[in-house]
């Protein structure tokens, strides 16, 4: 935090520059976890699977027991949060809830 504070005194242009490379490396993380619990409350509330069962790594199909009208539901429950309409040819390749967050996230309304 002093560098950054520091870049704001020195030079403001520095501040920008700074600022971006900061969201670049920590910003990826932290906003691709908001869609994850964006995408966990879905599952929890709208399909009653339960919190702590949900992490990126679980797959859709076999450990959320999800089919493919279930997906399409949990994508219609996130159309607030997305930008543009989403080609739903790229849900076809998502295996697991991580590689939804990723399909999302190009599009996700920050």
């Amino acid at each position: 935090m002093s560098v950054l504070v520091a870049a704001i005194i020195d030079k403001k242009g520095q501040f920008c520059y700074i600022f971006k490379e900061f969201h670049a490396r920590m910003g990826f993380f932290l906003d691709k976890n908001k869609i994850f619990l964006c995408i966990k409350d879905i599952l929890v509330h709208e399909f009653n699977i339960e919190a702590d069962l949900i992490n990126p790594e679980k797959k859709l199909y076999d450990d959320l027991d999800l089919d493919s009208l279930d997906l399409v539901d949990l994508i219609l429950g996130l159309k607030d949060h997305i930008g543009e309409k989403i080609n739903p040819d790229l849900f076809k390749e998502a295996c697991t809830v991580q590689d939804l967050v990723n399909i999302v996230d190009p599009f996700w309304k920050y």
